[in-house]
Protein backbone atom coordinates (compact mmCIF):
# COMPACT_ATOMS: atom_id res chain seq x y z
CA UNK A 1 0.00 0.00 0.00
CA UNK A 2 1.26 3.69 -1.03
CA UNK A 3 0.57 6.71 0.89
CA UNK A 4 -0.06 10.17 -0.95
CA UNK A 5 3.38 10.90 0.48
CA UNK A 6 4.76 8.09 -1.94
CA UNK A 7 5.42 6.02 1.55
CA UNK A 8 5.10 2.05 1.24
CA UNK A 9 3.36 0.96 4.33
CA UNK A 10 2.40 -2.51 5.21
CA UNK A 11 -0.71 -3.99 4.38
CA UNK A 12 -4.28 -2.38 4.78
CA UNK A 13 -3.60 0.09 7.31
CA UNK A 14 -6.63 2.38 8.67
CA UNK A 15 -6.62 5.60 7.53
CA UNK A 16 -4.49 8.35 6.83
CA UNK A 17 -0.20 8.67 7.25
CA UNK A 18 -1.09 10.86 10.11
CA UNK A 19 -3.09 8.36 11.75
CA UNK A 20 -0.26 5.61 11.01
CA UNK A 21 2.38 8.17 12.27
CA UNK A 22 0.07 7.90 15.68
CA UNK A 23 0.41 4.68 15.62
CA UNK A 24 3.98 4.19 14.93
CA UNK A 25 4.49 6.99 17.74
CA UNK A 26 2.06 4.28 20.27
CA UNK A 27 4.99 1.74 19.11
CA UNK A 28 7.83 3.94 19.94
CA UNK A 29 6.76 4.87 23.41
CA UNK A 30 6.12 1.20 24.45
CA UNK A 31 9.72 0.27 23.42
CA UNK A 32 10.68 3.60 25.52
CA UNK A 33 8.45 2.51 28.33
CA UNK A 34 9.53 -0.81 28.80
CA UNK A 35 13.43 0.24 28.47
CA UNK A 36 12.73 2.56 31.28
CA UNK A 37 11.05 -0.23 33.24
CA UNK A 38 14.26 -2.05 32.97
CA UNK A 39 16.41 0.54 34.15
CA UNK A 40 14.33 1.36 37.18
CA UNK A 41 14.19 -2.48 38.38
CA UNK A 42 17.81 -2.72 37.92
CA UNK A 43 18.51 0.43 40.10
CA UNK A 44 15.94 -0.66 42.43
CA UNK A 45 17.29 -4.70 42.19
CA UNK A 46 20.38 -3.77 43.24
CA UNK A 47 19.86 -2.14 46.19
CA UNK A 48 18.55 -5.92 47.26
CA UNK A 49 20.62 -8.19 45.54
CA UNK A 50 23.70 -5.94 45.90
CA UNK A 51 25.93 -3.64 43.42
CA UNK A 52 27.38 -5.68 41.35
CA UNK A 53 27.72 -6.86 37.71
CA UNK A 54 26.11 -10.50 38.71
CA UNK A 55 23.21 -8.50 39.87
CA UNK A 56 22.67 -6.34 36.49
CA UNK A 57 23.13 -9.22 34.12
CA UNK A 58 21.24 -11.42 35.99
CA UNK A 59 18.25 -8.97 36.04
CA UNK A 60 18.92 -8.23 32.05
CA UNK A 61 18.59 -12.19 31.49
CA UNK A 62 15.73 -12.19 33.05
CA UNK A 63 14.47 -9.42 31.88
CA UNK A 64 15.02 -10.63 28.04
CA UNK A 65 14.22 -13.99 28.69
CA UNK A 66 10.82 -12.59 29.88
CA UNK A 67 10.29 -10.94 26.64
CA UNK A 68 10.94 -13.52 24.74
CA UNK A 69 8.55 -16.29 26.33
CA UNK A 70 6.02 -13.16 26.52
CA UNK A 71 6.24 -12.75 22.67
CA UNK A 72 6.34 -16.82 22.14
CA UNK A 73 3.20 -16.78 24.31
CA UNK A 74 0.94 -13.61 23.25
CA UNK A 75 1.85 -14.48 19.00
CA UNK A 76 -0.87 -17.31 18.52
CA UNK A 77 -3.43 -15.31 20.95
CA UNK A 78 -2.56 -11.89 18.93
CA UNK A 79 -3.55 -13.99 15.60
CA UNK A 80 -6.75 -15.56 17.12
CA UNK A 81 -7.71 -12.17 18.21
CA UNK A 82 -10.51 -9.82 16.38
CA UNK A 83 -9.44 -7.06 18.21
CA UNK A 84 -5.71 -6.84 18.42
CA UNK A 85 -5.67 -3.30 19.63
CA UNK A 86 -7.52 -3.97 22.84
CA UNK A 87 -5.90 -6.96 23.41
CA UNK A 88 -2.31 -4.66 23.21
CA UNK A 89 -3.89 -1.62 25.48
CA UNK A 90 -4.74 -4.39 28.32
CA UNK A 91 -1.27 -5.82 28.12
CA UNK A 92 0.17 -2.44 28.03
CA UNK A 93 -2.05 -1.14 31.11
CA UNK A 94 -1.08 -4.12 33.27
CA UNK A 95 2.63 -3.93 32.60
CA UNK A 96 2.11 -0.38 33.89
CA UNK A 97 0.44 -1.54 36.59
CA UNK A 98 3.00 -3.64 37.51
CA UNK A 99 6.10 -1.49 36.24
CA UNK A 100 5.04 0.39 40.02
CA UNK A 101 4.14 -2.29 41.82
CA UNK A 102 7.71 -4.43 41.19
CA UNK A 103 9.76 -1.77 43.26
CA UNK A 104 7.31 -2.16 46.30
CA UNK A 105 7.88 -6.27 46.14
CA UNK A 106 11.31 -5.78 45.82
CA UNK A 107 11.65 -3.66 48.73
CA UNK A 108 9.62 -5.61 50.49
CA UNK A 109 12.06 -9.27 49.86
CA UNK A 110 14.87 -7.15 50.99
CA UNK A 111 14.74 -8.49 54.63
CA UNK A 112 14.11 -12.00 53.36
CA UNK A 113 16.68 -12.11 50.86
CA UNK A 114 19.29 -10.85 53.27
CA UNK A 115 18.87 -13.22 55.57
CA UNK A 116 18.86 -15.91 53.52
CA UNK A 117 21.44 -14.97 51.20
CA UNK A 118 24.09 -14.38 54.14
CA UNK A 119 24.24 -18.19 54.99
CA UNK A 120 24.29 -19.84 52.13
CA UNK A 121 26.88 -20.81 49.26
CA UNK A 122 27.90 -18.76 46.39
CA UNK A 123 26.13 -20.93 43.89
CA UNK A 124 22.68 -21.22 46.04
CA UNK A 125 23.00 -17.29 46.45
CA UNK A 126 23.42 -16.72 42.76
CA UNK A 127 19.76 -19.26 42.27
CA UNK A 128 18.54 -16.97 44.89
CA UNK A 129 19.32 -13.95 42.99
CA UNK A 130 17.79 -15.33 39.86
CA UNK A 131 14.62 -16.22 41.93
CA UNK A 132 14.04 -13.02 43.32
CA UNK A 133 14.73 -11.08 39.79
CA UNK A 134 12.61 -13.82 38.23
CA UNK A 135 9.29 -12.11 40.87
CA UNK A 136 9.86 -8.53 40.63
CA UNK A 137 10.84 -8.46 36.80
CA UNK A 138 9.61 -11.73 34.78
CA UNK A 139 5.97 -10.88 34.72
CA UNK A 140 6.17 -6.88 34.09
CA UNK A 141 8.73 -8.32 31.10
CA UNK A 142 6.39 -11.18 30.02
CA UNK A 143 3.12 -8.50 29.41
CA UNK A 144 5.61 -6.44 27.44
CA UNK A 145 6.21 -8.85 25.33
CA UNK A 146 3.28 -9.86 24.36
CA UNK A 147 2.55 -6.26 23.22
CA UNK A 148 4.43 -6.38 20.20
CA UNK A 149 2.73 -9.74 18.20
CA UNK A 150 -0.54 -8.06 18.97
CA UNK A 151 0.70 -5.16 17.62
CA UNK A 152 2.17 -6.60 14.75
CA UNK A 153 -1.20 -8.44 14.20
CA UNK A 154 -3.15 -4.77 14.03
CA UNK A 155 -0.76 -3.79 11.59
CA UNK A 156 -0.52 -6.81 9.22
CA UNK A 157 -3.76 -7.33 7.30
CA UNK A 158 -2.41 -9.16 4.71
CA UNK A 159 -0.21 -12.19 4.67
CA UNK A 160 2.18 -11.39 2.08
CA UNK A 161 2.49 -7.97 3.93
CA UNK A 162 4.02 -9.56 7.37
CA UNK A 163 7.64 -9.26 7.33
CA UNK A 164 7.36 -5.77 5.88
CA UNK A 165 4.46 -4.79 8.76
CA UNK A 166 6.86 -6.66 11.44
CA UNK A 167 10.06 -4.43 10.29
CA UNK A 168 8.13 -1.57 10.61
CA UNK A 169 6.64 -2.38 14.51
CA UNK A 170 10.07 -3.90 15.76
CA UNK A 171 11.95 -1.05 13.99
CA UNK A 172 10.09 2.12 15.88
CA UNK A 173 9.94 -0.16 18.93
CA UNK A 174 13.59 -0.79 18.68
CA UNK A 175 14.19 3.42 18.31
CA UNK A 176 11.98 3.67 21.62
CA UNK A 177 14.09 1.21 23.64
CA UNK A 178 17.13 2.59 22.57
CA UNK A 179 15.98 6.35 23.75
CA UNK A 180 13.96 5.41 26.68
CA UNK A 181 17.24 3.74 27.98
CA UNK A 182 19.34 6.91 27.24
CA UNK A 183 17.09 8.87 28.67
CA UNK A 184 16.47 7.16 31.59
CA UNK A 185 20.09 6.46 32.34
CA UNK A 186 21.52 9.56 32.11
CA UNK A 187 18.59 11.98 33.18
CA UNK A 188 15.48 10.76 33.81
CA UNK A 189 16.68 8.81 37.35
CA UNK A 190 19.05 11.84 38.09
CA UNK A 191 15.92 14.23 37.33
CA UNK A 192 12.91 11.97 39.43
CA UNK A 193 14.69 9.67 40.78
CA UNK A 194 14.35 5.96 40.45
CA UNK A 195 10.20 5.75 41.83
CA UNK A 196 9.41 9.05 40.26
CA UNK A 197 10.78 8.17 37.17
CA UNK A 198 9.23 4.80 36.89
CA UNK A 199 5.37 6.34 37.66
CA UNK A 200 6.32 8.74 35.09
CA UNK A 201 6.89 6.28 32.22
CA UNK A 202 4.24 4.17 34.29
CA UNK A 203 1.54 6.99 33.54
CA UNK A 204 2.88 7.81 29.85
CA UNK A 205 2.26 3.86 28.99
CA UNK A 206 -1.00 4.04 30.76
CA UNK A 207 -2.12 6.60 28.65
CA UNK A 208 -1.32 4.98 25.26
CA UNK A 209 -2.38 2.10 26.36
CA UNK A 210 -6.06 3.72 27.84
CA UNK A 211 -6.15 5.03 24.49
CA UNK A 212 -5.41 1.72 22.65
CA UNK A 213 -7.60 0.05 24.32
CA UNK A 214 -10.62 2.35 23.70
CA UNK A 215 -9.70 2.59 19.99
CA UNK A 216 -9.50 -0.97 19.97
CA UNK A 217 -12.84 -1.98 21.30
CA UNK A 218 -14.22 -0.32 18.38
CA UNK A 219 -12.28 -1.96 15.81
CA UNK A 220 -12.89 -5.70 14.39
CA UNK A 221 -10.91 -7.59 12.62
CA UNK A 222 -10.71 -11.01 10.81
CA UNK A 223 -8.44 -13.52 12.56
CA UNK A 224 -4.86 -14.16 10.73
CA UNK A 225 -4.11 -18.09 9.49
CA UNK A 226 -1.53 -19.62 12.29
CA UNK A 227 1.33 -19.94 9.95
CA UNK A 228 1.44 -15.69 9.88
CA UNK A 229 2.16 -16.39 13.80
CA UNK A 230 4.30 -18.81 13.36
CA UNK A 231 6.75 -16.61 10.79
CA UNK A 232 5.68 -13.03 12.94
CA UNK A 233 6.55 -14.52 16.44
CA UNK A 234 9.23 -17.25 16.85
Amino acid sequence: MRSKSGLTLPGRLPGRLPELCVLLAAVFLTGASAMAYEVAWTRGLVLVLGSTATTTAVVLAVFVGALGLGARWGGPRADAAERPLLLYGLLELGAALWAVLALGLAALLLQPYAALAGALPDAFRFALRLAVAAVVVAPGALLLGATLPALVRFWVREKDATGRGTAWVYGANTLGAVAGTLVTGFWGIEWLGVRGWLVLSAGVATLVGAIAAAVGARTRLPTLARTVGAVSYT
